[in-house]
């Protein structure tokens, strides 16, 4: 059985939190029973809003998020789903109107929003690009749907918005030991994941929106060596021991590549709140148990 969710509550961090896109989410076209931009006669809504869907599901407005700067671009979106005035949902085509300069954004300028940093000649700067505070500049998205009623009509600005990921649990997880023998101990455990401002309780706070990034995921550990006094332990019927890890965090977007989570007590990364470790300790329970008596002949 899982254990319960360790949810970690900071006091005094702000509860606004500001609304970002999902553009992977947009990528994704139009739904069954979508109607075309052709064939659709209806005006988006004023003033023209975006559809989405209610949190905590996957809503097209989240932030990215990463390990200490690492995540995969997501594909630039052609498409975003639109607000009609008769209150139904339209995916609309679309083009991206870049906020510092008014221009079209291309693939290349997409990438930049949303993998690079300003002032960063090598794009993400590691774990500086993580926290509540990191944005771009912003997007528009713009109706590119010529003879559409509703062509060159604009959403509202929303800026890029990338957070960190924390660790707040994991499985329970026991091994029994006859004594004098050695533990085989998990090769994996399952880990849950949480965006950082979900791990706050912030109110409003959206899940990840960078897809298999948030929730149970099965995670390699690399143990830590047996100290001499846990070796004398493993001799003693009825001893008990707790033995750490260091946990193999799956990027994501990428979960075949994988960042050694930091352990707790260590340095610490750029915006982690006063007094709060960033870090985590995988556990396992080592039980040792009497050796099995010899049956009677």
């Amino acid at each position: 059985m899982r254990e319960t969710l360790r949810i970690l509550i900071a006091a005094g961090v702000a509860a606004a939190m500001s609304v970002a896109v999902a553009p992977h989410a947009l990528a994704e076209g139009n739904p069954d029973g979508a109607d075309s931009a052709k064939d659709s006669v209806l005006k988006v809504k004023e003033p023209v809003q975006y559809a989405e869907a209610p949190a905590p599901e996957p809503a097209i407005f989240g932030p990215f998020c990463g390990l200490e700067g690492l995540n995969i671009v997501p594909e630039m979106p052609t498409t975003a789903p639109f607000v009609m005035e008769d209150d139904s949902i339209e995916y609309l085509p679309v083009k991206l109107i870049n906020k510092q300069n008014g221009s079209v954004m291309d693939e290349a300028a997409w990438k930049a929003a949303i993998f690079d940093l300003p002032g960063s000649p090598d794009g993400l700067a590691g774990e500086d690009a993580w926290g509540p505070e990191v944005t771009w500049g912003g997007i528009r998205m713009q109706i590119n749907a010529p003879g559409h009623p509703s062509d060159g009509k604009s959403g509202p600005w929303y800026y890029v918005k990338r957070y960190r990921m924390r660790i707040t649990g994991q499985e329970t997880a026991t091994v029994e030991v006859t004594a004098g023998t050695s533990p085989q101990l998990p090769e994996e455990l399952y880990i849950y994941y949480m965006n950082e401002w979900r791990a706050y309780n912030i109110a409003g706070a959206r899940k990840c929106a960078t897809d298999g990034a948030e929730g149970w995921i099965p995670s390699k550990i690399t143990w830590d060596p047996l100290t001499e006094a846990q070796q004398q332990l493993l001799q003693t019927p009825g001893a008990q021991f707790d033995l750490h890890g260091t946990v193999a965090a799956p990027v994501p977007g990428d979960p075949s590549t994988t960042v050694n989570w930091e352990r707790t007590g260590g340095r610490g990364k750029v915006d982690e709140l006063p007094g709060l470790d960033y870090g985590f300790d995988a556990t396992v329970t080592i039980q040792v148990t009497d050796v099995p008596a010899e049956p009677d002949e």
